[in-house]
């Protein structure tokens, strides 16, 4: 929302009976935004195909995570092992209820990291990946398609 924007819907406020001048000159948008990316809800940026943009993606990526607790990028990094996953990384009812409290953490922020991943990509990306049960594994594959194809396409454009 830019500055002119902003002070005419703090005069329109006013003319409407909001009284004493325009209240949100600098910008209500602004601040939400500022207050939301502080606490680590911040929504990762979705990577749009274009392979020149990948290694920009993956830093936002891993700092949107990390913002939000670095335990979730080991889970990027290392997946995860529980017996019994489905193809989507789910457990059943009765799998999930055998869990430790602290492997049910896990398997909480397994979910949590997986849906910022998948979050962030394209959903003809999404549906070309074959693993879809981890958010390494969607990861890997995101980095398997695009990771250097930039200097593949540039080497291919110059014969």
């Amino acid at each position: 929302m830019s500055g002119e924007e902003s002070s005419r819907t703090g005069e329109d406020s006013a003319a409407a009976g909001g009284g004493g001048g325009p209240r949100n000159a600098f910008g209500y948008d602004y601040l939400s935004n500022e207050s939301h990316e502080h606490s680590g809800n911040r929504k990762a940026p979705i990577f749009n195909g274009d392979a020149s943009l990948f290694e920009w993606w993956k830093e936002r990526l891993y700092s949107n995570i990390t913002a939000i607790d670095h335990e979730l990028w080991d889970l990027v990094e290392l997946g995860v092992t529980f017996e019994n996953l489905n193809e989507h990384g789910r457990l059943s009812m009765e799998n999930r209820k055998l869990l430790t409290p602290a492997n049910l953490k896990t398997y909480t922020k397994h979910h949590r990291v997986k849906d910022i991943v998948v979050g962030a990509i394209r959903h003809e990306d999404y549906v070309r990946i074959e693993d879809k049960s981890s958010a390494k594994s969607i990861f890997d594959s995101m980095c398997a398609t695009y990771d250097g194809n930039e200097k593949v396409q540039e080497a291919k454009a110059s014969l």
